[in-house]
């Protein structure tokens, strides 16, 4: 469960860090186009960067969603675990009862079974 909350975390991290990177060339390329030093070549090569730049976010994006699927996943796995545990502590309780039933009731009968062989041999 804790790896796959770390890897969430990474997948995040990495994504704000290509987010990141997408602003800061976003406003590189403004600044480039405010100085007019454009030409068709310099378009197409800012044009294919930010396909690939979003590309990689979009990827980033499909890699946190399974990350959180598996953090999903194991965090049910641990709810089934725990659910298991309470049935065996419940279990566990209900046979400790039956055992101080138990005992009781032999002691009880042990008891019984004394105090009638003192009475009879009072009589």
């Amino acid at each position: 469960m804790a790896a796959a909350v770390q890897n969430l975390f990474k997948q995040k991290e990495v994504l704000a860090a290509l987010q990141k990177e997408m602003v800061e060339n976003l406003h590189e390329y403004e600044k480039t186009l405010a100085e007019r030093n454009v030409n068709a070549g310099m378009l197409q090569i800012y044009g294919d960067f930010f396909a690939w730049k979003r590309r990689q976010i979009n990827l980033q994006q499909t890699a946190i969603r399974n990350a959180a699927a598996k953090r999903e996943e194991c965090l049910a796995n641990l709810l089934n675990a725990q659910k298991k545990v309470e049935s065996l502590e419940q279990l566990r309780q209900k046979r400790f009862e039956e055992y101080r039933y138990e005992a009781f009731a032999e002691e009880q009968k042990q008891i019984d079974e004394i105090g009638l062989q003192m009475h009879m041999r009072r009589a």
